[in-house]
């Protein structure tokens, strides 16, 4: 048997084996520790440097930009300033060109319904003070947490169809639009919709002829520089859905794709919507009441108010510079008649869905007849 000296020097000697193999761990994770924070320090070089050859590449297709802006005769006081053109450089993922196509669509269709762009001032329009108290129209005061975008609501019945036309509740929208392109973060991520249907009924449809809905949607999509990401009806009436699709009809097949409707606010939180954004009284809904919400997006219209008013200043000329499109960078080429051409078949296009959607209306207003025609009778009963 070991002697007592014998156990205490193998003890001895296992300690200090268990104390050199922690030793040795601990180097050894020394060297991974200091070989990761070298490789974050040098990923971070990296990271820095992508940073700097994004802003510098990005300030290059601002230069080009705005030089092509500089060179349109047809364009008159347009702004320059990397706010305002990162819109559409944003809107169309850094194209210079197909941006500039947008600055020109845009430019035109401002010059071309100055009664929907022109003196967008809630001070001053009764109409557009009515539509944004009322509530008929508002900017979520928080961000959808899962995107960072911001939210709007909608709620036709909140609108006054004996006061209000199909121009007051576009000027309302654009006013919506003009004020939260001022914001970059909704330029790069775009705008979310909740449309709440409940109580809509004709008078909310009949304020809109078929042309007007063309020419509104074409607004929407091709010249505002804007991204539509999510669209939400809620609570659509049966007897709409056949306006729905009309509607749907006149957008390109990709935001088509981003129309989703629910039969009510429940299962609008089930396919993921965060509720709590909306306001008190809402199922899901937040403690901010409809009437604050409401006050909260009147004061950023407010705060905003001269920029948008300032977009007045710029303007369109016909004729000037070869016609529409002006020489668009990267198609300046023969780029007069080709853009000639693309606005008549545009012009064509709406006349035969302003004509399709004379059909689809008649149809609708038969439906209509017929419900109260059951109306009428149930009354007489």
């Amino acid at each position: 048997m070991p002697s007592q000296e014998q156990e205490a020097e193998e003890g001895a000697e296992a300690k200090n084996h268990h104390v050199e193999e922690r030793q040795k761990w601990k180097e050894k994770e020394g060297d991974v520790a200091a070989a990761r924070k070298k490789s974050a320090n040098s990923n971070d070089g990296d990271d820095d440097n992508e940073n700097n050859n994004r802003r510098n590449a990005s300030a290059g297709k601002l230069e080009e930009v705005r030089r092509w802006v500089r060179q349109q005769r047809h364009l008159r006081g347009v702004r320059t300033d990397e706010s305002f053109l990162l819109r559409f450089l944003h809107f169309q993922k850094s194209r210079v060109p197909d941006a500039c196509a947008v600055i020109d669509r845009y430019l035109h269709m401002r010059s071309a319904h100055p009664e929907w762009f022109r003196g967008l001032d809630v001070r001053a329009d009764p109409k557009l003070r009515l539509l944004m108290s009322s509530g008929y129209l508002l900017v979520l005061p928080g961000r959808d947490p899962r995107t960072g975008r911001r939210v709007m609501l909608s709620r036709p019945s909140a609108m006054d169809t004996a006061a209000c036309s199909a121009r007051d509740v576009m000027r309302a929208h654009i006013l919506a639009y003009e004020t939260l392109l001022c914001d970059e973060g909704v330029q790069e991520r775009g705008l979310t919709y909740v449309f709440d249907e409940r109580e809509v009924n004709w008078r909310h449809l009949a304020i809109w002829s078929p042309g007007e809905i063309s020419k509104a949607f074409s607004c929407c999509e091709r010249a505002l520089p804007l991204r539509h990401s999510e669209i939400h009806f809620v609570h659509l009436p049966w007897t709409m859905h056949l306006v729905f699709q009309f509607a749907k009809s006149l957008l390109s097949q990709k935001l088509r794709d981003r129309f989703r409707t629910h039969c009510n606010f429940d299962q609008l939180s089930e396919d993921g919507f965060p509720c709590h954004l909306l306001p008190e009284g809402y199922p899901g809904g937040g403690p901010t009441t409809l009437e604050e919400m409401v006050t909260l997006w009147l004061a950023e219209l407010e705060g905003k108010r001269d920029l948008v008013l300032g977009l007045d200043e710029m303007s369109y000329v016909m004729g000037a510079g070869g016609g529409r499109g002006g020489g668009v960078a990267g198609r300046s080429r023969g780029g007069g008649e080709e853009e000639l051409a693309t606005a008549e078949a545009e012009e064509e296009e709406e006349d035969e869905e302003e004509e399709d959607g004379g059909g689809v209306l008649g149809v609708v207003g038969s439906v209509r007849k017929m419900e109260n025609g059951k109306l009428g009778a149930a009354s007489t009963e």
